[in-house]
């Protein structure tokens, strides 16, 4: 038995349930194992993005007999791009790959472990992923997949039935309650003792029952008690009154009772790292700043990072040493340091205005969005670039961010006049240079996709913002570049995709318009002409 494992960050106290779970499996039916792999506490591992690349490539390692057919499934999905979303990239490199290789299988057992962690997308490409994963346990004789998650709604709403499909649902909240509260006893009992073999902890000396009170406050959450236990850590001298604000909000705990807990408990970290300076505008702006690009960046990033939109690196830094409880933050903290999140819940937390009550915290999604995009558009129409290159002549990674994200983090936004004056700053500028690929706005992206996301700008400007001529001028220039586009491809076809060739010829055909966009019945009547 192959048995393959996608795993995000750590702390949620289910995982090693999930391992002993599919061991027991393996020594009962005497099937063979092999070594997981296992990438605990790497950012890139909350990319739902990456969960199939990832599989496929575990596969070439543990079925050398799929290689072939792998790099058959890649060419053919890369020969339409990621644009495609994340069911075209399911379906092509994991159900029609497996599909396609089902006789004479040994049996494969998939782990994927944290599915609530996946961060910064939506909860539509989460569902999207379960419901192609539960497919192939369908679809697929000699598959298994368990799948270790918070029972979220949006989570369970995408999974089948218990008595549908053979599948199989465990509650480990019901059904192994004395465990995981042993198990959480255990680690808060280990860091507290820790603690006070050092001497002076506060806590233990003012409530001897706090490790006992703080178990029944986590009610089976790992992750409560894991943010609880390096707050209280964290913060000796005030750890007592910490505690006893926890303590306050104790009750009978359901699902919902716990999420409700570990919001108080995210607020009182919040309030206790900032209350000096929350009557300092100037320094709580910088902090909110950072809020926002923790809550809905795309990316982690380093106080380096933040410094090319100006937050100054010390006011990053010290961001990172008031919150370190419900950090990632491995050794000291230095420049490189990316400010990431231990846990979905906290971002989550963050944007959600029924749980973040305190508006000093609060990052309201549409205008944190905003602000990311007027600081990436104003980057990118800066016309001293090559001051930003480093000693050995390299692009700021927020740079790179900038070019493949901008437009993203637009159309999410509310409009407002600081994004309005942003954004045509870069169309006066150096957006030609961006959909030209011209370097440093080079991308990987392809020419014609280029002009399709610079067609969903002009789409959400001529919807939110003002009629003061910045989509007429949009317009303009996705139609220059497009009449350009459409001369390179007549001499050279091979340097574009297929799906984009099919949608060039249709602008060869009838020209590009801002209020007519060719869909797949246009491209399909375009191909009959021509036969």
């Amino acid at each position: 038995m192959d048995r393959m494992w996608c795993r995000d960050g750590g702390h949620r106290g289910r995982s090693i349930g999930g391992i002993d779970e599919y061991n027991q499996s393996a020594r009962d039916k005497k099937r063979d194992q092999v070594e997981q792999e296992h990438a605990d506490n790497d950012a890139e591992c909350s990319d739902p993005y990456l969960v199939f690349p990832t599989i496929v490539y575990q596969l070439t390692n543990s079925r050398p007999n799929l290689v072939a057919r792998i790099v058959s499934s890649i060419k053919q999905y890369t020969r339409h791009d990621q644009s495609q979303g994340i069911t075209h990239q399911g379906q092509v490199l994991f159900l029609d790959l497996l599909r396609s290789s089902s006789g004479q299988q040994t049996p494969l057992v998939l782990v994927v472990d944290g599915v609530d962690e996946c961060s910064r997308t939506s909860e539509e490409v989460v569902q999207s992923i379960l419901r192609l994963l539960c497919q192939a346990a369908v679809d697929i004789p000699y598959i298994r997949i368990l799948i270790a998650t918070r029972p979220e709604p949006y989570i369970m709403s995408a999974l089948p039935a218990q008595t549908e499909d053979g599948a199989i649902l465990r509650n480990l909240w019901t059904d192994a309650v004395e465990e995981i509260d042993g198990d959480i006893e255990l680690f808060i009992q280990t860091e507290f003792d820790q603690r006070a073999r050092r001497g002076n902890f506060i806590l233990l000396e003012d409530r001897p029952d706090a490790v006992t009170r703080l178990t029944h406050l986590s009610a089976g959450l790992f992750i409560y008690a894991h943010t609880a236990t390096r707050a209280l850590l964290n913060n000796n001298y005030e750890a007592t009154d910490i505690f006893d604000q926890l303590v306050s909000c104790e009750v009978h705990a359901s699902a919902a009772e716990v999420h409700g807990r570990l919001g108080t408990l995210y607020t009182t970290i919040l309030q206790v790292a900032f209350r000096e300076f929350r009557e300092r505008a100037d320094r709580m702006e910088y902090y909110r700043q950072i809020l926002v690009w923790l809550a809905v960046g795309r990316w982690t990033f380093s106080s380096t990072d933040l410094a090319i939109v100006g937050i100054p690196p010390r006011i990053s830094q010290d961001f990172m040493n008031r919150l370190w409880s419900v950090l990632v933050i491995d050794g000291g903290i230095t420049p490189a340091i990316e400010i990431r999140a231990c846990h979905a819940s906290f971002p989550q937390f963050l944007s959600d205005s029924a749980r973040c009550t305190d508006p000093a915290f609060l990052v309201d999604p549409p205008s944190g969005h905003a602000m990311i995009a007027s600081s990436l558009l104003d980057l990118l129409a800066r016309d001293n670039v090559d001051s930003l290159r480093d000693a050995d002549g390299n692009m700021p990674r927020m740079w790179e961010y900038a070019i493949r994200c901008w437009d993203v983090h637009l159309c999410d936004a509310r409009y407002t006049p600081e994004l309005g004056r942003a954004l045509r700053g870069f169309v006066e500028t150096h957006l030609e240079n961006w959909l030209q690929k011209e370097a440093p706005w080079d991308s990987h992206y392809g020419a014609a996709l280029l002009v399709e996301l610079c067609r969903e700008v002009r789409t959400w400007c001529k919807k939110n913002g003002p009629d003061d001529g910045l989509a007429a001028a949009l317009d303009t220039i996705i139609d220059r570049r497009v009449k350009d586009i459409v001369a390179e491809a007549a001499q050279s076809p091979d340097k574009f995709a297929d799906r984009h060739r099919k949608r060039i010829k249709v602008w060869a055909k009838r020209g590009y318009t801002p209020y007519w966009e060719p869909d797949e019945e246009d491209e399909e009547k375009l191909e009959d002409e021509e036969e």
